[in-house]
């Protein structure tokens, strides 16, 4: 339970980290980059962000407020950013991404994924868990 709260909160800081960095905008990815991870970043992201989508839903049920808040940030353009900007940062984490996408993708449903974002080390390793 903690690490799935961990994991949303590390998916909604890497989602809206432009809101909080104040005035100033992060430049944009590199263009190689985009180029070259960014197919491999939106397959990883489109196995996620609908799944952290519904969990955060059911943890935060009552709180409407900041639920819609959330919601609006998890998205899978914001995702996507995210991952590449964390590749700019740590090549290496192309690898763990490719790996947990594939075992992602063989998960019967979002449930599984969830255990595996939580169990599989390339999974964290992804996530930065």
């Amino acid at each position: 339970m903690k690490s799935a709260l961990l994991r949303t909160l590390f998916l909604v800081g890497a989602l809206s980290a432009g809101l909080l960095s104040g005035c100033t905008k992060e430049p944009p990815v590199k263009p190689e980059i985009l180029k070259k991870h960014g197919p491999a970043a939106k397959a990883f992201c489109e196995q996620i962000v609908e799944c952290e989508r519904e969990e955060m839903r059911q943890r935060l049920a009552d709180d409407v407020q900041r639920r819609t808040y959330l919601e609006g940030r998890m998205t899978d353009a914001a995702c996507i950013e995210a991952q590449l900007r964390r590749i700019e940062e740590r090549p290496d984490s192309v690898e763990a991404m490719v790996t947990c996408t594939t075992a992602l993708s063989e998960a019967s449903d979002c449930k599984a994924r969830l255990l595996l974002l939580r169990e599989h080390e390339s999974c964290r390793s992804a996530l930065n868990l």
